[in-house]
């Protein structure tokens, strides 16, 4: 019984992950192959989209690991393609591999650090496997690069130490989100938590 709880709560998350991509633009099922540039070698690139092809025929017959493999073989082969990731990704999270998602996001994000809808995905991903500090690591960086991204502060100030009885620091990304989000879905939340709570001693 617990591993059938434990399985269906994993499962979950999975699904609402694919939520997430779609909502983000990063669940593209189909991607066409990547033009081939002209520094790449024929056989190189003929096999890199013939990997991309398997890898999506492997997804639409829902063989989750070799689509993995063949995706991965060709998103690399292809200098990290950004349209492979997301079937990648994609891929990943409806097979459960929240670790091997993660990955492949960090490997990205090295180096395009400012792609912030991937970061705000790779934190829902974080979050899920229950790392808790580096999804809230990767939040900072959320609103560092796109502050009018209403749900991560709304993540944040939910993930504060201080839930219970919160600082100045978490009533203000509670005040962020319903000032992006005034009628946003956690905007009743928000509000009814910050009701509750008193103020901190030094607003007094």
């Amino acid at each position: 019984m617990t591993r059938l709880c434990r399985t269906s709560t994993r499962n979950s998350r999975a699904w609402l992950l694919l939520g997430l991509l779609a909502s983000q633009g990063c669940a593209s099922n189909t991607v066409n192959p990547p033009a081939r540039t002209a520094t790449s070698e024929p056989s190189a690139g003929s096999r890199a989209q013939r990997h991309l092809a398997e890898g999506l025929r492997f997804a639409r017959a829902g063989d989750l690991v070799r689509a993995e493999q063949y995706l991965a073989s060709a998103w690399r082969s292809h200098g990290q393609d950004p349209r492979i990731l997301r079937s990648l990704l994609h891929v990943c999270i409806a097979a459960s591999r929240l670790g091997a998602a993660a990955t492949y996001a960090r490997a990205y994000l090295l180096t395009h650090p400012h792609a912030w809808q991937l970061r705000y995905v790779l934190a829902s991903v974080e979050l899920a496997l229950t790392r808790t500090d580096e999804a809230k690591q990767e939040l900072r960086h959320v609103v560092e690069d796109a502050p009018d991204h209403a749900e991560a502060y709304y993540l944040l100030a939910t993930l504060a130490p201080d839930a219970r009885a919160p600082s100045a620091a978490t009533r203000e990304l509670y005040d962020h989100y319903l000032a992006l989000a005034p009628n946003g879905p956690h905007a009743y939340e928000a509000r009814s938590f910050l009701r509750m709570q008193p103020e901190p001693e030094a607003q007094r």
